[in-house]
């Protein structure tokens, strides 16, 4: 019984031990890729054990929901009155993934809050993952009744948001944009992970090129990145491309997504 018992504990703190392990690696090689990068803002105080320990925690978070990428797309996060708010999640990441952020929206805003799956898949480039979101927000603003809808993309996600609105000319659909951490100009880790959506998000591509053209007429735009992203850097690739942007310190990449400091400045964004 003890034996069944210690197996049962090793595999329940299995995503947490998984989560902390990369937290811990690409934490460590974050000095090294980001030297020689100028400080986007010297003004803000940096916290990186506060940093290290919620993004252990988000990533354990985004591990334990994994499975929900097999789920419905567009889930409905929480109900409310308004124009929704829909959050399209970064690479790998899933609708569940969004779930905590979603919630603390709801509650700060009162507005309906929708997530989104990456469909077809997690490997596929951003324009097509942009043209499936566009279904999903058609979807959502069908069930809420609205004419607009607002969009909160992270890191790839962000890519996805602007692509809707700046190539698929569905700015109509939109009245706001906020990205989280996301490689405007690109992230240096994309080298190393597959799929199309990361060779379009290295530094340099075509496709980050073709995506400099002026911002859609009539969508406000916004964006908030981490000093200690672990995952894009350099970080101040994090800064967008036009509009309100604000830095943290105390959080890195995927703990944006569960940080309440971020989630009240994405309502505040959103006012």
């Amino acid at each position: 019984m003890t034996t069944f018992l210690l197996v049962l504990l090793a595999i329940a703190m299995l995503p947490y031990v998984m989560a902390y392990v990369y937290a811990t690696v690409t934490f460590a090689i974050f000095p090294i890729l980001t030297r020689g990068d100028p400080n986007p803002a010297p003004g803000v105080r940096r916290d990186v054990l506060r940093a290290w320990a919620v993004e252990g925690a988000a990533q354990a978070w985004a591990f334990l929901v994994s499975w929900m990428h097999l789920a419905r797309s567009p889930r409905i996060v929480c109900p409310g009155i308004g124009r929704p708010i829909i959050l399209l999640p970064g690479y790998t990441e899933t609708a569940g993934t969004l779930w905590i952020l979603g919630r603390r929206l709801n509650a700060l805003t009162g507005r309906p809050v929708a997530a989104l799956n990456h469909r077809p898949g997690f490997f596929a480039g951003i324009p097509r993952l942009a043209q499936t979101a566009t279904a999903d927000v058609e979807r959502v603003l069908a069930l809420t009744g609205s004419d607009k809808a607002d969009l909160v993309g992270h890191s790839m996600g962000g890519l996805v948001s602007r692509f809707i609105v700046e190539r698929l000319g569905k700015a109509d659909l939109i009245r706001a944009i906020v990205t989280l951490g996301t490689p405007h100009k690109g992230a240096r880790l994309a080298h190393v992970r597959r799929g199309e959506g990361t060779r379009q998000m290295r530094p340099g591509s075509s496709f980050l090129r073709e995506m400099r053209s002026a911002p859609a007429e009539g969508v406000r735009y916004a964006s908030i990145g981490s000093l200690l992203d672990n995952i894009v850097q350099p970080v101040a690739s994090a800064e967008g491309p036009t509009g309100e942007h604000r830095w943290f310190g105390n959080v890195a990449h995927v703990g944006l997504l569960i940080d309440p400091a971020v989630a009240r400045e994405i309502a505040r964004l959103l006012a």
